[in-house]
């Protein structure tokens, strides 16, 4: 059986300290990786930036990252 997997990418929006020491709204990127169109993990990436979490969902599509489970 062929597995299919895609990643979507978002941003969340957090409360509290945040990385940059401010105690105001931040926000993280959030890659969701999907497997047969169904979501397996959910990926918060505090502290990194759109591209980190484009290599991320690329190498989640590519069969690089495993999960645990695998």
């Amino acid at each position: 059986m062929s597995r299919t997997r895609t990643a979507s990418i978002r941003r969340e929006t957090i409360q509290g300290n945040n990385a940059s020491g401010s105690s105001g709204p931040d926000s993280i990127f959030v890659v969701d990786l999907i497997e047969n169109g169904q979501c397996v993990e959910s990926r918060k990436l505090p502290g990194k930036n759109i591209s980190y979490a484009q290599d991320v969902a690329e190498n989640w599509e590519n069969g690089l990252i495993q999960l645990l489970t695998e």
